[in-house]
């Protein structure tokens, strides 16, 4: 029989087992007294509907002196209900809230340890401890996430480890294994039959290995989560195999063995997001075959340069991988399963500050088509919306092509991804309107066609939170991802009662150079509007106009060139319309800004040309700081 092997715990996993404690993890439940009953096949389970979560990154470290090293760097991840949910669930709500509260406190208390040991001189290698919630299932029966923790003392080589942990949503409850088990055997056979059939094959301790982990560790040392297509196992170098082995993972899914499992917890959304483990193995079914592939992400980490230069995707099914070289301080592998059985990989390529957790600058997301003979990259698209908010997993992208499928997409919470090269609206509006008329409009809550002196215009209405990025190859070259129009009496795009919306790495703008009356953008009664990383172009009169209560428009590294008149009119507005990084210039007139007390002007780092200096240079109501302006200008304010 094997012998159960002590097993070492950073600060953050005691914490973790206390809590496991005080909420009651319990021990072994005897079948008699478990109430759950067995599978109606008469009976219809509805789908639990998803909670609303808020992450937040906490992060400490110190720097040594002059050379940019870290020599101590303490990270921890929190998970919270969002308010929606917090109001449903209290108890529940509590529950994540106290063990957020003890991430917090002790990821400061690692970071004060190390900090001593560096200053007693006891440190050859930098201190390191990182802790990141990953939630692996949240609806309103089950919440399950895993803490992937390691540990790097210093002298001490470096642990890393996952410990499950799963309640019952409506109650707050920490489950055993028991209550989501009802046939601990059969199970113990489904997890050795995954094991050998998928990403590790190699000798086992023993011919009766799985078994004697299941029999020698006490329940609440296995780790586990409930996902939302089965029961995840993890287990830890040595508990299975040889250390050499690494670790391995094992999903029995409900679809296979469904015997094994009690069914209150079985029922689950058919779409979902998760959270992938870098260098750890997820499973779900990529051909729709019933059974479970192998899913994993490695990154490969460049030690000279501090971040990861490359990463890989592979799956066992057909043996399929794929390779890309990218630079990255950060890799999130999110797997997302759609509601027409789609599934794909989001893989974040995020960096953030290691002084200060602000923010990165520019990141990016990679969208991967997994497929059972092949892997295929959907474009490269801006992530900032994942880093400024605390959204805390990214929501299905809806990859289009054309004007149809870009129009038909905007909805409410949408996050378009626009895969093409050069995308002109005008054919499919024109055609839609002299087809259906007002009866289009009728049937579009969202898009309204609007005639206008020489075409027809798209106005998106009563939208919030809309996301809409260029994709393909070219997410650093929005040259490559351009939405154009005709009409030089139409906007591109007309934005009203919309709020959170974002536009990134795309460029816009009218087809045929000449007077206008047409802007590239317009908004009204908008407010919180974030444009990343676009080119506007003319013959719009104005690149973005704002007009009737709208506000809080943030530009960043976007270029706003060649209109008629101006690159922005603002008037009427409420709130700061804030520009960094931004070039405004080739305008043949002005912008206008109506000078508003209830509204800001701000420019940090833009480069301006002529006519921009020569309005915006001197105005008192605007705030400007290490600006490049124009030195070739012809109207000063002294001169008129």
């Amino acid at each position: 029989m094997k012998q159960r092997r002590k097993k070492y715990f950073p600060g953050l996993f005691l914490f973790l087992l206390t809590l496991c404690l005080i909420t009651g993890c319990g021990g072994q439940t005897p079948q008699d007294e478990i109430q759950n009953p067995l599978p109606d096949e008469n009976k219809t389970e509805t789908a639990a509907a998803f909670l609303n979560l808020e992450q937040e990154f906490w992060s400490r470290a110190k720097l040594e002196d002059g050379s940019g090293v870290v020599q101590v760097r303490s990270d921890a991840s929190t998970v919270i209900l969002g308010q929606e949910s917090a109001s449903k669930y209290p108890q529940f709500a509590a529950v994540l809230q106290e063990m957020a509260d003890g991430n917090v406190r002790s990821m400061e208390e690692d970071f004060d340890i190390f900090m001593g040991e560096v200053e007693a001189g006891r440190a050859d290698r930098p201190y390191v401890s990182t802790v990141d919630m990953q939630v692996r299932r949240a609806d309103e029966r089950v919440f399950s996430m895993v803490c992937d923790s390691y540990r790097d003392c210093g002298n001490i080589y470096g642990y890393r480890g996952m410990i499950g942990i799963t309640y019952d949503t409506e109650t707050g409850r920490q489950l055993s294994i028991h209550d989501v088990i009802r046939d601990m055997d059969g199970m113990v056979q489904a997890v050795e039959k995954e094991l050998l059939s998928h990403m590790w094959s190699g000798e086992f301790l023993s011919d009766t290995a799985v078994t004697d982990y299941f029999i020698n560790t006490l329940e609440d040392e296995i780790s586990w989560t409930l996902d939302y297509n089965g029961i995840t196992f993890y287990f830890s170098p040595g508990d299975l195999a040889e250390e050499g082995f690494g670790r391995q993972t094992a999903t029995v899914s409900f679809l296979e063995y469904p015997h094994v499992f009690q069914t209150k917890y079985t029922t689950s959304p058919d779409r979902y997001t998760v959270r992938v483990p870098l260098d750890h193995s997820v499973f779900i079914d990529l051909d729709g075959d019933g059974r479970l592939d192998e899913v994993s992400v490695s990154g490969f980490y460049n030690e000279a340069q501090g971040m990861y230069d490359s990463f890989g995707i592979y799956t066992d099914k057909d043996g399929l991988y794929y390779y890309e070289e990218r630079m990255a301080e950060g890799l999130e592998p999110y797997l997302v399963k759609t509601e027409t059985g789609d599934v794909f990989l989001y893989i974040l390529f995020c960096s953030r500050s290691v002084a200060d957790g602000t923010p990165p600058v520019n990141p990016k997301m990679g969208i991967y088509r997994m497929e059972k003979d092949r892997i295929t990259c959907e474009g490269i698209m801006s992530a900032e919306g994942y880093f400024y908010s605390k959204t805390w997993i990214p929501k299905e992208i809806t990859i289009v092509r054309t004007a149809e499928e870009l129009v038909n997409a905007v909805k409410p919470g949408a996050e378009i991804l626009l895969q093409t090269g050069r995308l002109n609206l005008s054919s499919y509006l024109t055609e839609q309107w002299e087809q259906h008329g007002d009866a289009w409009n009728e049937s579009h809550p969202y898009v309204k066609l609007e005639e206008c002196f020489d075409g027809v215009e798209a106005v998106l209405q009563d939208v919030d939170d809309l996301v809409i990025c260029g994709g393909g190859f070219a997410a650093d070259r929005p040259e490559e991802n351009e939405i154009v129009t005709d009409p030089r009496y139409a906007a591109v795009l007309n934005f009203r009662n919309c709020c959170n919306v974002t536009l990134s790495d795309l460029t816009m703008g009218h087809t045929e150079i000449g007077k206008c009356s047409g802007n590239v953008l317009d908004f009204e009664s908008c407010r919180n509007v974030n444009l990343y990383n676009m080119d506007l172009y003319g013959c719009g009169v104005y690149a973005v106009e704002a007009v009737a209560g709208s506000g809080d428009f943030d530009f960043y590294q976007s270029t706003l060139r060649d209109c008629s008149c101006g690159p922005v009119y603002i008037e009427g507005c409420e709130g700061s319309f804030d520009f960094e990084e931004c070039l405004l210039t080739g305008s043949e007139s002005y912008a206008y800004f109506d000078g508003s007390s209830q509204t800001e002007v701000y420019f940090y780092r833009c480069t301006f040309g002529d006519r921009e200096t020569e309005y915006f240079a001197f105005m008192d109501e605007v705030i400007s700081t290490d600006c490049d302006w124009s030195e070739h200008i012809e109207i000063y304010p002294d001169m008129g």
